[in-house]
């Protein structure tokens, strides 16, 4: 496909939702239009700190943003319907903005009608622009592929190449260090911590340093239970992404720490009660492994049960050995 022309020097500003899985997947879409030229801002409070890592793109703050303010700097203006404006007057404003697209991740119950809103770019009209990225859950499409598509259909963007990142400070990986992400944004799709537990003694009798990474309100807790590891959280995102730059994989429930791993180039195992082609599972590279249940049932009218008969001894299947431990890694770490 020959790219369109007619994004070079384009524009464009991005704003994701806020969630790091998400804004994680705003960075291929921001990507895709570099690629084709475009001048792309990308709106990102918790990604402002990793902008020497992305050289190609300008990350601001999105602290106290106004559309009404930014849409004259901009050709093109794509913001997920989270940073919609709350207050009637300003959302009928903003409306009557036609350079801005606006996106929903999936189908939502939210009163915000995507269907009714025209974008114009430097007078010509791109139909579908405002849309939700996974129309249909069930397609076996990753959400990278539906970004991918969006791009590819409404604005005939294409871009093979993966989102380029530069990052790290412990470039010299030892080959050793797996790290897991045992919560996510809902507590109900987390894997239990003594679950987590066996997989990481499992995994450290095979030669691995195990890490657990949380956020710092749930460092206290989880460290109580995990005593015999480390238990990390990290105030910025450049600094976990320097942490995360020389292991070999990331475990994780369905979380952002996972996408971050797959843009990153790792290893990713994510825990699910969804099927294993679920559509947010990690796919910026061909290392990701979903693990599903192999049963649920529901008991007595409660939640599905669905944790038990995840076939979690596949990770250390998967994972090969490691290389000896360095001397400072033979003794587990507290």
């Amino acid at each position: 496909m020959i790219q369109n022309s007619s994004f070079k020097d384009l524009k464009v500003a991005i704003i994701p939702h806020p969630r790091l899985g998400d804004t994680t997947i705003g960075l291929r879409l921001a990507w895709i239009f570099s690629h084709a030229g475009s001048c792309v801002c990308f709106y990102s409070n918790s990604m402002c700190s990793t902008h020497e890592y992305f050289p190609w793109l300008d990350i601001l703050p999105n602290e106290n943003l106004s559309l009404l303010d930014i849409s004259p700097r901009y050709d093109l203006v794509i913001c997920h319907v989270k940073n919609f404006p709350q207050s009637n007057e300003l959302a009928i404003d903003c409306l009557q903005l036609d350079n801005i697209a606006y996106l929903k991740s999936k189908n939502s119950k939210d009163g915000f009608e995507l269907g009714r809103q025209k974008t114009l770019v430097r007078g010509h009209l791109y139909p579908g622009a405002n849309r939700i990225i996974c129309p249909d859950s069930k397609s076996g499409l990753s959400m990278v592929q539906w970004i991918d598509q969006y791009a590819h259909e409404v604005f005939g963007l294409s871009c093979p190449d993966p989102v380029p990142v530069q990052f790290g400070v412990n470039q010299k990986s030892t080959g050793t260090k797996v790290v897991i992400f045992p919560t996510s944004a809902k507590a109900e799709k987390d894997y239990p911590l003594r679950a987590w537990m066996w997989l990481a003694n499992r995994l450290t009798k095979d030669g691995w340093m195990v890490d657990f990474v949380c956020l710092p309100k749930e460092q206290a807790t989880i460290q109580k239970i995990c005593a015999n590891f480390a238990v990390r959280s990290f105030p910025s995102i450049k600094e976990l992404m320097d942490y995360l730059s020389d292991c070999t994989a990331v475990i994780s429930n369905d979380s952002g720490g996972g996408h971050l791993a797959s843009l990153m180039g790792k290893k990713t195992f994510t825990i699910t009660r969804r099927k294993k082609n679920f559509s947010w599972r990690p796919d910026f590279n061909d290392l990701g492994y979903v693990l599903s249940p192999l049963i649920t049932f529901r008991l007595f009218g409660c939640r599905r049960i669905w944790w038990p008969f995840i076939p979690i001894w596949r990770i250390p299947e998967k994972l090969e050995k490691p290389l000896e431990l360095p001397s400072m890694y033979r003794q587990q770490r507290t």
